[in-house]
Formats: structure tokens, sequence, C-alpha cells
């Protein structure tokens, strides 16, 4: 069985069941993190991504920004359309090829400690509330 580089177990939900409460974790890849949180900032080698600081020496920053900010674009669309087909392909394609990198490893990884470096790159998804009109 092969494993993802940089595996990380994300909390989604959690239930609860009488006395117990029990918590849907999923094992994602380091590329999903850098992708789908909310807030990513960027300096040099450090990274903070929403309550989360830690090193990636190996990835080009502007290449995440890139994409998050195609992927935010497919997924407004997707939304606003209410129609799946409508995420560009191109993009697919290029999350694809971001996800297939070998050496993606987050490095000392800790809760925010420090506060980036005021040059640091910032690139922070905001969604605009949808509703159906009649």
């Amino acid at each position: 069985e092969k494993k993802l580089p940089g595996q990380w177990l994300v909390f989604s939900d959690s239930m609860k069941m009488g006395k117990l409460s029990t918590m849907e974790n999923t094992c994602v890849h380091t590329g999903y993190l850098l992708l789908c949180c909310t807030e990513l900032k960027w300096h040099s080698n450090e990274i903070w991504m929403d309550w989360w600081q830690g090193t990636l020496p190996q990835i080009n920053c502007n290449k995440v920004f890139t994409i998050r900010g195609h992927l935010h674009a497919g997924l407004k669309a997707v939304l606003e359309g209410r129609d799946l087909s409508l995420f560009p392909m191109s993009t697919r394609d290029e999350i694809l090829e971001f996800l297939n990198v070998d050496q993606m490893n987050l490095q000392r990884l800790t809760p925010t400690e420090s506060q980036p470096s005021p040059l640091a790159k910032v690139h922070r998804y905001t969604w605009e509330s949808v509703e159906e009109q009649e």
C-alpha cells in the first residue's frame, strides 16, 4: 500500500450519542491543507495556515496561491450555477499535478505562536452568502 507523503488527520464533525461524542476524521495530503485552509500566509519558508504555523521549504508559494485562486473561482462558479460540470477541467488538472508532488512535508507544525512577517504573502477565502432568490 502506497503511503501518501505528509498525511494529516483532519477533524471535520462531531456527533453526540448519549454521553459519548464521536468525531469524524479524514486523512488528507499536505497539499489539501494548503489549498483548502481558510487563510494562508507565506514568507520565505515559513507558513501560517488558519491557526497553525510551520515550515515548507520545497514548495513554490506563488504556485500555491495561483492554484488557490483558480480553485476558489471554480467552486464559486459551481455553487452559483448549481452545476458541478462548471468546474474547469484545467483547474482540476492543475490541482492533480500539484498534489502529485512527492516531497511536500510540513515541518515543525505547531499552533500559531508568532505573527507572520509584514512581508508575508496572504491568500484568504471569503465566501459571499448565496441565497436563493424567488
